[in-house]
C-alpha cells in the first residue's frame, strides 16, 4: 500500500492501471526534451504554433508526409502565406523540422517531418534513411544565410558611385553655379522681379484717378501697385 501511495504522490500510475489524467479522444504528444530543448526554447512564440499545426496531423504513421499546404492551415486561421513560410523557414533552423519532399506544380506540397520523431516509410519521400538524423533538434542550429543588399550588385554600385561619389567614400564637389557661401549684400530676389513693370487694373486706375496721383509715380511690382510716400 506504502508502494502504492509513493507512486500517486510522484505522479506515476500505479504498475497495472491506467493514468488517472489521460485526455479524451485521439492525441499527440510532446516529449518534454522537446519542450526543454534550446531549439523550442529559442523559437517564437509564432514559430511554435506552426510547429503545433503539424503535430496535429500526425497519425502514429506519417512522419515525413506533414504539410503547410494553404488549404490546410488558412482554415485555421492562416491567412498570410509569407507568414507561413518565413515561421517553416525559423523551424528548419532550428532543426525541428526538416523537408522530407520537394512540392510544386503537379506536384504537390512540399513535405516534412518531426525530427524527435523516426520515420517509419521513405516510400516518394525525397530522402533516404541515411539522409534522416533522428534527433536533429538537438543539434546546433543552421546559420541563416546572409542577406545582400537588393539591387546592390558590383555593376550596379559602379554606376552609383560614377553619379555619386560619396558611395565611394570621396568628397563630393560643389557644383559651380552654387557659392560657397551665401552673399548676403544681395538679394535673394532675381532681378527681373524688381524691374518688371506690370499692368494696372482699370478699377485701380480709376482709384488712382479719383485720389489724384499720377500713374507716372506709381510703382507696379508683382504685389501691385504701391503709393509713394507722402512728406
Amino acid at each position: 500500500m506504502g508502494t502504492d501511495i509513493d507512486a500517486s504522490r510522484h505522479g506515476r500510475p500505479r504498475r497495472g492501471k491506467k493514468p488517472l489524467e489521460v485526455p479524451v479522444g485521439r492525441y499527440f504528444a510532446l516529449p518534454h526534451a522537446v519542450l526543454d530543448s534550446d531549439a523550442w526554447t529559442g523559437c517564437s512564440p509564432a514559430a511554435k504554433a506552426l510547429l503545433l499545426e503539424l503535430c496535429r496531423q500526425h497519425t502514429g504513421a506519417n512522419n515525413g508526409r506533414l504539410q503547410i499546404a494553404r488549404s490546410w492551415i488558412e482554415p485555421r486561421g492562416w491567412t498570410r502565406p509569407a507568414t507561413a513560410r518565413k515561421l517553416k523557414d525559423e523551424l528548419i533552423q532550428r532543426r525541428l523540422i526538416v523537408q522530407t519532399k520537394h512540392g510544386g506544380l503537379n506536384n504537390g506540397p512540399h513535405w516534412f517531418a518531426l525530427t524527435w520523431l523516426p520515420v517509419s516509410d521513405f516510400t516518394g519521400l525525397d530522402i533516404t534513411a541515411c539522409d534522416y538524423h533522428h534527433g536533429a533538434y538537438l543539434l546546433k542550429p543552421i546559420e541563416a544565410p546572409v542577406k545582400k543588399q537588393k539591387g546592390w550588385t558590383p555593376h550596379v554600385l559602379e554606376k552609383a558611385a560614377a553619379r555619386t561619389p560619396h558611395v565611394l567614400e570621396a568628397e563630393s564637389p560643389r557644383t559651380p553655379h552654387v557659392p560657397e557661401k551665401a552673399i548676403l549684400s544681395t538679394s535673394p530676389r532675381t532681378p527681373h522681379v524688381h524691374n518688371e513693370c506690370l499692368p494696372i487694373p482699370q478699377a485701380q486706375r480709376r482709384g488712382l484717378a479719383h485720389a489724384g496721383i499720377g500713374l507716372e509715380s506709381v510703382a507696379v511690382g508683382i504685389g501691385g501697385p504701391k503709393r509713394p510716400k507722402k512728406s
